[in-house]
C-alpha cells in the first residue's frame, strides 16, 4: 500500500543489508522485483590473528563476546555451559569466559551463585580489543547463542583468531561459519548445547576446524568488503542521475 501511495520501489536508490538473513524481510517487503545489495561488515583479518597460549589439555574453555542484554540470550548460554560442565569427559575442566555488560549482568551474577559456578564461569565486563584477542588466545571454542542476529562481528572476530564457532543457522553467522568447516551450526537449543558438547569431547574435531580457521581468512575482509561498497555507491549515483527530477532529492 506504501509503495502504490508513494512509489518508493522505483526511487533512485540501493537498498542493502549486512547478510542474507537480514536481507530477508527487505525482500518480503520491497518485492521480487527490488534487489536487495548484500554488503558484509568488514573486518581486518590479520588484526585478529594470534599464536594460541592454550591452558592444559585438561581444561576447554568457552567464550562469548556480547552484550548483555535478553536478546543476546547470555542467560540460556550460562543454562549451556552449566548442562556442558555437568556431561564433561572424566579429567576434562569445562571453564567459560562471558566477555561484556549490561542490564543482565546481575541476572547472570545471581545464576552462577545458585549453581556455584564460580569455578567455571568468568564475567570480566567491558574489555578492549586487545585484551578480547588475548582471551581468544586462550580459548577453545566461541559460542553465539542468539537466535537474532543480522551480521556476528564477534562470532566474526572469535573465527578469524582461529576458533570454532557455535551459532545457529538460521543467524548471519552462517555468512562465514559452514557446518563442520569453520565450527557448528544448531538449529535448535538442544542442538546447540549438543554441538558445543561435542567439541569439547573431540579435541580432534576442534584441532581441525581451529586449523582451518587460522590459515584460511573469511571473504568479509576489508580488501573484499570495500569494493562491493563503492559498486553499490557507484550503482546509487548512476541511478540519481538517471532518474534526476525524480523521486526524493
Amino acid at each position: 500500500l506504501l509503495d502504490r501511495w508513494r512509489g518508493w520501489s522505483r526511487w533512485p536508490v540501493v537498498l542493502s543489508a549486512v547478510s542474507d538473513v537480514a536481507a530477508a524481510p527487505l525482500r518480503r517487503v520491497a518485492g521480487p522485483g527490488v534487489p536487495i545489495t548484500i554488503l558484509p561488515n568488514g573486518i581486518d583479518v590479520d588484526a585478529w590473528r594470534g599464536t594460541p597460549h592454550l591452558p592444559s589439555a585438561s581444561t576447554v574453555t568457552i567464550v562469548s563476546v556480547m552484550r548483555l542484554a535478553p536478546r543476546k540470550r547470555p542467560l540460556h548460554l550460562l543454562r549451556l555451559i552449566a548442562a556442558v560442565h555437568a556431561g564433561a569427559p572424566p579429567g576434562v575442566q569445562v571453564r567459560a569466559v562471558v566477555v561484556g555488560d549490561g542490564a543482565e549482568r546481575s541476572t547472570l551474577e545471581r545464576f552462577i551463585d545458585r549453581h556455584d559456578l564460580h569455578h567455571v564461569v568468568s564475567l570480566p565486563g567491558r574489555l578492549t580489543r586487545e585484551q578480547i584477542r588475548e582471551v581468544f588466545a586462550r580459548s577453545h571454542i566461541y559460542v553465539a547463542p542468539a537466535n537474532l542476529e543480522s551480521f556476528g562481528i564477534a562470532a566474526l572476530e572469535a573465527r578469524c583468531a582461529g576458533l570454532p564457532v557455535v551459532a545457529k543457522a538460521r543467524t548471519g553467522v552462517r555468512e562465514f561459519v559452514r557446518n563442520g568447516v569453520e565450527g557448528l551450526l544448531a538449529d535448535s537449543d538442544a542442538d546447540l548445547e549438543e554441538a558445543v558438547a561435542r567439541l569439547v569431547h573431540a579435541p580432534e574435531l576442534r584441532a581441525r576446524i581451529a586449523a582451518h580457521n587460522r590459515s584460511t581468512a573469511p571473504s568479509v575482509d576489508w580488501t573484499e568488503v570495500v569494493p562491493l561498497n563503492l559498486v553499490a555507491y557507484a550503482d546509487a549515483i548512476h541511478r540519481m542521475g538517471s532518474s534526476r527530477g525524480a523521486g526524493p532529492r
